[in-house]
């Protein structure tokens, strides 16, 4: 991941409607190249929890049973997306 400061950047304040547009295609370029694109708008939006690892077992569309691993959550995995989480929310106030 990119140690990458919104400091670097230089972008007009959002100023109303008429600027969102192009406010928000900047912020998003500055927040994905920070590599927390995911912790806002993807699959990282909702904290984890503490977990142990499992396998959960399904059926595919063509009717075979697939099995997949979930990894364990621990504390650190929490502390690391609660840290990622605020870094990327500073970049959207400054």
């Amino acid at each position: 991941m990119a140690d990458t400061s919104s400091s670097n950047y230089k972008i007009k304040p959002l100023d109303g409607v008429a600027t969102y547009s192009t406010w928000a295609i900047k912020l998003m370029d500055i927040i994905n190249e920070a590599g927390l694109y995911d912790y806002i708008f993807g699959t990282k939006i909702g904290k984890p929890v503490i977990a142990p690892a499992r396998t959960v077992t399904g059926t595919s569309t063509d009717g075979t049973t697939t099995m997949t691993t979930i990894p364990e959550v621990t504390q650190s995995d929490i502390d690391d997306w609660e840290t990622k989480q605020r870094k990327a929310l500073s970049i959207i106030h400054l």
